[in-house]
C-alpha cells in the first residue's frame, strides 16, 4: 500500500509539474491563441493539485498503520502549490504587456528564462516518474541571471526612459517573480528526487 500510495504522489505531481511546463511555453510564445491556452491549463493545475492533496492524505493514513518509509508527499504539495503561484505571478506580470513587454533589451532574456522554467519542471517531472532526466544544459539561475543583466542594461543606456512607470513596472515584477520562481524550482527539484529510484 505504500508503495502504490508512493506512486500515485509521484504521478500526480509529475502530471501538475508538466501542466505547468505547458503554461510557461504559452507564455513564452504570446499570441492571442496562447492566452486562451494558459486559462484552460490554469484549470487542470487546481484539478490535478485537488487529486494530489487527496493521494497525499491517504498516504498519510496508510504510513500510520503499515510499515515503509514514504516520499514527503506534504513537501512535495507545498512546493508545487507554490511553484502555481509563482507561474501565476509571471502570468499576471506578462498579462497585457504587449509590444513594451517584449522591448528589445528583455524580450529573448525573458523567452528564454520561461523555457528554461519548464524545461526544469520536465526534468522535475521525469524524476516524480521514476525516470531521471540528464542535467540541463542551462540552469534557471542562468536564464533569471541573463535577464537581470539585459534590464540593468536597458537602465545603463538610457532606454528605460521611454518606457512608462507601468511599462517599467511590468518589466521589474517579471524580474521579481522569476527570482522567486527559481527558488522553489530549486526545492522542487529536490524534493522530487526522493521519487527517483523507487519502484
Amino acid at each position: 500500500m505504500p508503495a502504490r500510495a508512493s506512486r500515485s504522489i509521484g504521478k500526480t505531481g509529475a502530471e501538475v509539474a508538466r501542466l505547468l511546463a505547458r503554461q510557461l511555453d504559452a507564455l513564452a510564445a504570446g499570441g492571442e491563441a496562447s492566452q486562451a491556452d494558459l486559462g484552460r491549463l490554469a484549470g487542470r493545475v487546481r484539478e490535478s493539485l485537488r487529486d494530489l492533496a487527496e493521494f497525499v492524505d491517504q498516504a498519510g493514513h496508510e504510513q500510520r498503520v503499515r510499515l515503509g518509509q514514504l516520499p514527503d508527499g506534504q513537501r512535495l504539495l507545498r512546493t508545487l502549490r507554490r511553484i502555481r503561484h509563482d507561474v501565476d505571478m509571471l502570468r499576471r506580470a506578462a498579462r497585457g504587456g504587449g509590444s513594451d513587454l517584449l522591448h528589445d533589451h528583455v524580450a529573448g532574456p525573458w523567452r528564454q528564462a520561461a523555457l528554461c522554467g519548464a524545461a526544469t519542471l520536465r526534468r522535475m517531472a521525469r524524476c516524480l516518474d521514476n525516470d531521471p532526466a540528464p542535467e540541463a544544459t542551462e540552469t534557471l539561475a542562468e536564464a533569471v541571471g541573463a535577464y537581470r543583466a539585459a534590464v540593468d542594461e536597458m537602465r545603463g543606456d538610457g532606454s528605460a526612459q521611454s518606457l512608462t512607470t507601468e511599462e517599467l513596472g511590468r518589466i521589474f515584477n517579471l524580474g521579481f517573480a522569476l527570482e522567486q520562481f527559481r527558488r522553489d524550482l530549486d526545492d522542487g527539484i529536490e524534493v522530487s528526487a526522493e521519487f527517483c529510484g523507487r519502484a
